[in-house]
């Protein structure tokens, strides 16, 4: 037995159940080759009946924020994990191979496979790029004769996309033609393929009969730039690529294109690594072939137009993978079956199973629609033996299975177009709910009534204590499953961040693949979330709810930090409020002393006006302090305080002077609260003193109200009047000349009448 069949031979505990569990290390799901890579692993989980974690973190040494993503590969360090895959070509493609195998050395202590790289004593599974890509540019010299190829290079710290570009080299080389390079720019430290294309043909200017991109995704980028050059494809230049991706097959025309087994490699990984469990032998190394799609950008007519005889073994003609080998070789064999004896009728049932399938699993259905060309063209030569009844029953079913194909690509379209709304507008409302809360309560009520509708059976939600050190502890405010909510004590659970979650909620007998997700904020480290899908479930609504929690749980934070802020603001201005009521109380006590020991009746008037001043400041501190305000307060209150302080001042009740008030309840800021106390304590001060001379009883009314946009204030008596020949200008004591200096403070306007009494009124803007 080799070393790394020994390394797992007589491990039988299986992590967190009866089951193996398996971890994957993947730096996102969402885009078609990592999808197609872990639908590979999904599936096989589902079919091998083992559990899989998935942890979505980052590409290594990346820009920006990935690196809050990347610490969440740190909690597979920490997890009982039976199996680990990392899709280390993925994780490190922007790191050299000793940074790659570092990082992989973290990990030593779980049995490992790597995908895409391969490293000493850790099982790896690869694609053939060398033998892809060679059929890629192979084909454009001996069918096209092209002579003149370019390449698009991309990243040259990518091991895959450097193998692809020596496979250029090599066909050149083997097919006799000479490498001129002008027709390669040199490789950037991303995937862009404008830059790339712009050096070729505003750099070099090398001609050029054919283009050939490193992969799919620098491709696409090519084509609009290739139109808006007037460079027609496939007539002035053939293109042809790397990867397969859906967007290449939608294009016009269609890109000719290898197809790397990222669906089968995915489940061989797993399988690999139930072997290793099981202390059975296991390769080091395992290359997966790579077929070539050939479609209409490289020259070639559409495949229903090309001649119906003996295809190349080397090229696969269409999506003929619609399933694995073994269905589809099942329906094959119930067609010839069916064919031969005419009683029979197999193929039709076990074709509609198969589509039946394909719509479950989101597979291409209408890909069968290859299938059945090639059945058709494998079939003629022994169909030719048949009596005519028999070939024309074949060709009905043949036709039938076309309809067949037709009405279940048809149900697949109408399913996935119905999940899409349905999904988006279930993501438009939770965007929506979070957006409009900013209390994690309410984000957590929200997350556990709306992601079940999503289709998403469970969910845990943790925070980390230490963001410092997330493999530390973590607290967990969300957990629900199939069964409902859990009740989680007031703030959270607190547990060991690598277990996901506490082992009472996570422990489960079921077969389960969970995705678990960084949350984080810029360069904020927030926590994580652990989400258990269905199979049908779309990873990229995932990616969107992480992103959502991330910012209503930042949006959140901000909030409840402002909150606490505010409250701190507010303690420190009651403290301080009561501090100047109680100094200018102390003022107001020293000035009425100084007045009652005055000798002279001019000095007392000058020291009670001034306290009265003061009085008038002191009432708009204890209002403040009796309601709770800070900045703002309700003028009724606080005016009604000034009048009763002057009137009592003056002794107003034993004069027999009554007080009319109106005043309405505005709520204003202290600054213009504190001119307007001022100018009614004057007002008021001046009526009582000057208004009713020899004992006169009378009338003082003071009203305050909002018109038009403007705050009125009016102080009146019935009293004996102004002066004849009063002058607002040129006539006005010290008292009048101030209120007419706070007016302007206020922005407004005073206006003096006399007319059996005496109105003085203050207007000034809202």
């Amino acid at each position: 037995m080799s070393g790394l069949g020994m390394a797992a031979k007589g491990k039988k505990r299986m992590a967190l159940s009866s089951r193996p569990t398996f971890g994957l290390l993947i730096p996102y799901t969402t885009t078609p080759w990592a999808e197609r890579q872990w639908l590979g692993m999904a599936r096989a989980a589902r079919d091998l009946d083992v559990n899989l974690i998935s942890y979505i973190g980052g590409v290594l040494k990346s820009s920006r924020y990935d690196e809050q993503a990347n610490l969440l590969y740190d909690l597979a360090l920490g997890k009982e994990l039976d199996g680990l895959v990392v899709w280390s070509t993925a994780i490190g493609w922007n790191t050299t191979r000793r940074e790659m195998a570092d990082f992989l050395g973290r990990f030593s202590r779980i049995p490992m496979v790597s995908l895409e790289m391969e490293f000493p004593g850790i099982p790896s599974v690869v694609m053939d790029d060398s033998q892809g890509m060679g059929l890629v540019v192979s084909h454009l010299i001996e069918e096209h004769g092209c002579r003149r190829i370019a390449f698009l290079r991309g990243v040259k710290t990518h091991e895959g996309a450097e193998r692809r570009y020596r496979a250029y080299l090599g066909a050149l080389e083997e097919h006799g033609l000479p490498f001129d390079p002008s027709l390669v720019p040199d490789p950037n430290d991303s995937w862009d393929g404008i830059e790339a294309m712009k050096a070729l043909l505003d750099g070099t200017g090398a001609d050029f009969d054919a283009v050939v991109a490193v992969n799919d995704f620098m491709m696409l980028q090519v084509i609009p730039l290739l139109k808006a050059r007037g460079i027609r494809v496939p007539a002035d230049a053939a293109i042809a690529s790397f990867d397969n991706l859906p967007e290449g097959a939608s294009i016009t025309p269609p890109l000719t294109t290898a197809a790397p087994p990222f669906l089968e490699m995915g489940r061989r990984s797993l399988e690999l690594l139930l072997a290793r469990l099981s202390g059975l032998e296991v390769p080091e190394r395992e290359c997966m072939p790579i077929p070539l799609i050939v479609r209409e950008s490289c020259g070639c007519l559409p495949r229903l137009l090309r001649d119906l005889g003996a295809p190349d073994p080397l090229y696969a003609e269409g999506e003929a993978s619609a399933g694995p080998a073994e269905s589809q070789g099942r329906v094959w064999a119930a067609f010839e079956a069916d064919a031969r004896d005419g009683r029979r009728e197999t193929f039709l049932p076990a074709l509609h199973e198969r589509l039946n399938r394909c719509v479950e699993d989101g597979e291409e259905a209408f890909a069968w629609l290859e299938s059945l060309a090639e059945l058709r063209r494998s079939a003629s030569p022994w169909l030719e033996g048949l009596s005519p009844e028999a070939r024309r029953r074949a060709d009905a079913r043949w036709s039938r299975g076309q309809a067949l194909v037709t009405e279940a690509a048809r149900r697949q379209i109408a399913l996935d177009t119905l999940r899409s709304n349905s999904r988006q507008a279930a993501i438009r409302s939770i965007s929506e709910l979070f957006s409009a809360t900013f209390d994690t309560e309410a984000l957590i009520a929200i997350a556990a009534r709306e992601l079940p509708r999503l289709g998403i059976p469970s969910c845990f939600l943790s925070l980390y204590e230490d963001r410092d050190r997330p493999d530390g502890d973590a607290r967990l405010i969300l957990a629900y499953d199939e069964k409902g909510e859990y009740r989680l004590p007031p703030g959270g659970l607190v547990f060991p961040a690598p277990q996901l979650a506490p082992p009472q909620y996570w422990e489960d007998d079921r077969r389960a693949t969970h995705l678990v997700l960084a949350l984080y904020f810029q360069s904020e480290r927030i926590g994580f979330a652990v989400f258990k899908l269905r199979e049908d479930t779309d990873t990229s609504l995932c990616k969107t709810l992480r992103w959502q929690f991330s910012s209503a749980l930042k949006g959140s934070s901000l909030m409840q930090r402002e909150r606490a802020v505010a409250r701190e603001k507010e303690t420190l201005l009651r403290e301080l409020q009561h501090r100047v009521k109680n100094s200018l109380a102390v003022i107001s006590s020293i000035i009425g002393i100084e007045s009652r020991a005055a000798e002279g009746p001019d000095t007392r008037e000058i020291l009670d006006r001034i306290g009265s001043r003061i009085s008038a400041l002191g009432a708009l501190y204890d209002a403040l302090y009796d309601t709770g305000g800070i900045e703002r307060i309700d003028l009724a209150l606080y005016l009604g305080r000034v009048v009763d302080s002057a009137a009592e001042s003056l002794g107003s009740d034993a004069r027999g002077i009554a007080f009319e008030r109106s005043l309405g309840h505005c709520a204003i800021d202290l600054k213009r609260a504190g001119y307007l106390g001022l100018i009614v304590n004057e007002l008021v001060t001046d009526c009582l003193k000057h208004a009713f001379p020899d004992g006169r009883r009378g009338r003082v009314g003071v009203r305050f109200e909002r018109a038009g946009g403007n705050f009125i204030l009016e102080v009146s008596d019935d009293g004996i009047g102004l002066p004849a020949g009063f002058d607002p200008e040129r006539d006005k004591g010290f008292g009048l000349n101030l209120v007419a200096l706070l007016a302007r403070q206020l922005d407004g306007d005073v206006a003096f009448e006399s007319c059996g009494g005496t109105k003085v009124t203050v207007t000034f803007a809202e």
